[in-house]
């Protein structure tokens, strides 16, 4: 293999280079999960208790449209309900919660 231009890696190098390549697939892994911007907007607006014709009109997209990031931010975040969706807002500080609906303790 070396003889004919091939290039040899000791196992520790190759070891090295094979966790390095599994580092990346994670991260990208992980980025995949994550809103985009877009699906971040829409996401703020339901938080805040916007209806799809509603965020539709503030962000002058398409009701159809704003149902498919709704969709594709539920299936990314692994939660299946609006209340998940809102959780997630709260939890990444994107909304904050109203006194009035805070419980009392």
């Amino acid at each position: 293999m070396i003889a004919s231009g091939g290039t040899y890696f000791s196992s520790g190098v190759s070891q090295t280079l094979m966790e390095s390549v599994d580092d990346l697939e994670r991260k990208e892994s992980q980025l995949d999960n994550q809103p985009t911007p877009r699906e971040r907007d829409v996401l703020i607006l339901i938080a805040n208790g916007a209806c799809n014709k509603t965020i539709a009109r503030e962000l002058n997209i398409s009701v159809r449209t704003v149902e498919t990031h709704r969709m594709r931010v539920k299936k990314k975040l692994g939660v299946t309900s609006t209340a998940g969706l809102v959780k997630y807002a709260l939890e990444q500080g994107w909304v904050q919660q109203d006194d009035s609906q805070k419980e009392s303790v």
